[in-house]
């Protein structure tokens, strides 16, 4: 039996083999050890041209064939591998379908073992007890899966799956980007919520205490029966009620005069009654307007006669 990664001819046989050497790989937690095993399926093709074309018709070939084959979107992986001036193949383009596989890439191994003119049948072993008999037919590429056992003996040549570097991508891109947008929206959710507890019940709290005992205290409700008190006389006017956070609750009130009101403020006791009257100013009413209005017109008739 022949590896293709050590030509010429290998004689050893399968159970001759040395288990394969573990390797470390980096994940999410660190480098943990890797173990070689093989994939459920390997499908191998070639397409002759380094046209941009070309890759395109073997994307789209092998999105097709993962269709057909039935794998479903998860586990399924390939690689695409632009090929220049191969002895045997030409130059083109090798693709490579894979499903269940370990992440690694057999293209190098079987561009290796095409490179010998003699070769045009090599195996691939896969899981389950089934094997990919891959052919190359002057350039042209066939991949075929039988359950018959590795060739044991003669020149055939066996992939093996260990010492593969080149790493193959998943076919279909998961919805992780909904999901990490999921947890973040999420995440920010419980900060927000935090922040609006924290805000709401350390920070807003003693402000709303610091409001309740200046503004809200029952010490600065106004007596309900002061409004039937506080009415309007024949000799004082009633103009306003109004409030301030220095003094409390005051009335406004205005005493109409001949010729000038008079404005008054007078306080409100906690317990509703009334303090005296504070003369806050004076201001002229109708009768000084209609005064003095009428002054100028008569000073323009005693200047007439004068003259």
């Amino acid at each position: 039996m022949t590896d293709a990664a050590n030509l010429p001819v290998d004689d050893k046989k399968p159970a001759d083999k040395k288990p394969a050497t573990p390797r470390r790989t980096s994940g999410l937690f660190g480098a943990r050890k890797h173990v070689d095993k093989p994939a459920e399926k390997v499908f191998i093709d070639f397409h002759s041209g380094v046209e941009k074309t070309v890759m395109e018709n073997a994307k789209s070939e092998i999105f097709s064939k993962a269709k057909d084959m039935d794998l479903g979107k998860s586990g399924v992986s390939y690689r695409i591998k632009k090929v220049v001036k191969h002895p045997t193949l030409g130059s083109g383009y090798i693709s490579e379908l894979q499903y269940k596989g370990d992440g690694f890439s057999y293209i190098e191994k079987v561009l290796k073992a095409f490179r010998d003119p003699e070769c045009t049948e090599l195996w691939i072993p896969m899981d389950k007890g089934q094997n990919a008999l891959i052919q190359n037919n002057n350039g042209h590429v066939e991949t075929m899966w039988t359950e018959e056992g590795l060739p044991s003996e003669g020149k055939e040549t066996v992939i093996d799956i260990a010492g593969r570097s080149q790493k193959v991508q998943q076919l279909y891109v998961e919805g992780y980007a909904l999901y990490h947008i999921s947890v973040m929206v999420m995440l920010m959710s419980f900060l927000t919520f935090g922040g609006a507890a924290l805000f709401k019940y350390v920070f807003y709290n003693q402000t709303q205490e610091v409001i309740s005992q200046t503004h809200y205290t029952p010490k600065n409700y106004m007596a309900i029966d002061l409004l039937r008190r506080a009415g309007s006389t024949d000799e004082m006017r009633l103009r306003a009620i109004r409030y301030a956070k220095i003094g409390g609750w005051y009335l406004v009130l205005e005493k109409q005069g001949e010729f000038e009101n008079t404005i008054f403020s007078q306080s409100i006791k906690p317990d509703g009654s009334l303090m005296q009257l504070t003369k806050v100013k004076t201001i002229a009413n109708e009768n000084t307007q209609a005064l003095e209005q009428e002054s100028p017109a008569s000073e323009v008739v005693v200047n007439g006669g004068n003259q």
